[in-house]
């Protein structure tokens, strides 16, 4: 799902929570809003790495590039490559986030919310588009992409 839809879901998710449940007060659905956007910036970081450019534009183009050329291939193809390692995108990331919130601030809890709130959008999109589910756990995805090729 690309950056823009992610903002605005993650507007709406975290204005609706806060209109529902305002015990989580103004920060908390700052940090639900945060955490639900935020978590893409992995796929910032490996584009600047591998193409070596911190140019944020041209990493974004250049993933919307990559995730063009994914979607034109037939469905059954889509299944043979992956577009990049996503390190944040993973149960991981909100086992963390929800640690941290027990021993550091309960802060991270929102954050983690709004992490758990991407990926479900993430999964959605990608049940609709590659027609294999990743994004649930970083680590099996890192064993799993050494196995397909590199979009």
């Amino acid at each position: 799902m690309l950056p823009k839809a992610h903002i605005a879901y993650g507007i709406v998710f975290s204005i609706l929570l806060y209109a529902i449940i305002p015990e989580i007060g103004f920060v908390g659905m700052l940090l639900i809003l945060f955490g639900s956007i935020f978590i893409d910036t992995d796929h910032y970081i490996l584009t600047a790495i591998e193409n070596k450019t911190w140019n944020l534009r041209k990493s974004i183009n250049i993933f919307k590039r990559a995730r063009k050329k994914r979607l034109e291939l037939p469905p059954k193809e889509r299944k043979k490559y992956y577009a990049a390692w996503c390190f944040f995108h993973g149960v991981e990331t909100i086992i963390i986030l929800f640690i941290l919130g027990k021993f550091v601030h309960r802060y991270f809890y929102f954050i983690a919310v709004g992490v758990a709130f991407h990926l479900v959008l993430d999964l959605v999109e990608q049940a609709q588009n590659k027609g294999r589910i990743d994004k649930i756990s970083s680590v099996w995805d890192y064993f799993k992409f050494k196995k397909l090729k590199r979009l």
